[in-house]
């Protein structure tokens, strides 16, 4: 008999959970249904929203970089400018033992003529229309 009695509580007990595991299923449809919506939802934001998204980050950050080149090209041409210009100092307070003035204007000369043949050259590899 205590046999019996021992069984029947696990068999109850068996039985319970079934049916509280079904009863979960069955009351649990509204987060079901819920999670599907936002699934779906996800999935139209991803094939719509998602590129459009990505599109206006290229540009956004494509028009900071074409802002940004000219000033890094300007501050690079001043920066080697002036590490002319110390070149020049040091070349004229050695040998040639000239005022510190020489060195600037030796410097605005060198880049100007560098620059200068860089325009013919590019000047005369164009292409000229027929």
């Amino acid at each position: 008999m205590a046999d019996s009695t021992s069984s029947a509580p696990s068999n109850l007990s068996s039985a319970s959970a079934v049916s509280s595991a079904g009863a979960d299923e069955e009351t649990d449809w509204p987060s079901q249904i819920t999670s599907s919506i936002v699934g779906y939802i996800d999935q139209v934001r991803d094939k719509t929203t998602k590129p459009a998204l990505m599109a206006s980050r290229a540009v956004v950050f494509g028009l900071l970089i074409l802002m940004f080149i000219p000033v890094a090209l300007v501050l690079l041409l001043v920066g080697m400018l002036r590490l002319v210009e110390i070149g020049f100092r040091a070349l004229y307070e050695g040998p040639f033992d000239w005022s510190g003035d020489h060195a600037v204007w030796s410097s605005y000369l060198t880049w100007g003529l560098l620059l200068f043949l860089g325009g013919v050259f590019l000047f005369r590899k164009r292409k000229v229309a027929a």
